[in-house]
């Protein structure tokens, strides 16, 4: 998660990991408003007069919990449960001040300003993901159409399909690379006789995909593809705040997505 959330190599800092949790946890997870709301509730506890001494100890207590965020130093969203937590009632100091009238319809509405953004990710989040992956789909494609697993070759890196028994049903090239069976060169060489691109790849265009595209190019032709995403998209995934990585479903914009799964193309060598 730290690559998609593009999080400096060499390991994140304390700084750049409370940074990705405020923007991804906080702003897209529960929502740019509820965000904002916060920011006021911080600025209302410094300013005095604003709020009573009691609302200003809730936030002292509140901000406790920050640490708990940064103790595994990663950006991952499971991380900020706590600050989540805590930053929920500054929250509602910070909707406190800016509201002021006792109108319960304008508090309703304000409320409902609040939760929008981040409920409404949540139900197309969950609606996307009852949909079928792609990831059956392109394994199904490939027992139909009877591919001996020498015959293929998966490029791509996490995205690639495994089976939950049995072998794969492809040869997976991060596989033979870091086993040493296989190099770029010898995929140049002696091309297979299918070729499978994962296109969730999380690593650079250049070092998944680029060595193989004129070859491909040249001697390929397209036979079969699935991909869960509205727009056409090639190589890195998108980025974006993902609650499960593995699912390719940004949760920061769900709707464009149609499916779970990352998107894949067949190729065939021509005869």
């Amino acid at each position: 998660q730290a690559e998609v959330l593009d999080v400096v190599e060499g390991g994140p800092s304390y700084v750049s990991v409370l940074g990705a949790h405020m923007r991804y946890a906080l702003g897209v997870g529960m929502g740019e408003p509820v965000l904002i709301a916060i920011l006021l509730g911080l600025v209302a506890a410094l300013k005095p007069g604003v709020v009573t001494s009691d609302a200003r100890r809730v936030v002292l207590f509140a901000l406790v919990f920050v640490p708990t965020a940064l103790v595994a130093k990663s950006p991952a969203p499971r991380f900020a449960v706590g600050l989540a937590v805590g930053m929920t009632p500054i929250a509602a100091i910070g909707l406190m001040s800016l509201v002021r009238s006792r109108s319960r319809g304008l508090w309703i509405a304000a409320t409902l300003v609040l939760v929008a953004p981040g409920l409404v990710r949540s139900v197309a989040y969950g609606l996307v993901l009852l949909q079928p992956d792609t990831r059956p789909e392109i394994l199904a494609e490939l027992r139909r159409r009877e591919y001996a697993q020498a015959d293929v070759l998966g490029i791509g890196h996490r995205g690639l399909p495994q089976p939950f028994r049995g072998k794969r049903a492809f040869k997976s090239l991060p596989s033979e690379l870091r086993n040493g069976r296989m190099t770029v060169a010898d995929v140049l060489a002696h091309p297979p006789r299918v070729i499978l691109r994962d296109l969730g790849s999380e690593e650079p265009e250049e070092f998944v995909w680029e060595p193989f595209a004129e070859l491909v190019e040249r001697e390929y032709v397209e036979v079969f593809r699935v991909d869960g995403h509205r727009s056409p998209r090639l190589g890195r995934v998108e980025q974006g705040y993902y609650l499960l990585p593995r699912t390719y479903v940004p949760f920061a914009t769900p709707w464009t997505t149609t499916r779970p799964g990352p998107g894949f193309i067949l190729y065939e060598r021509r005869p």
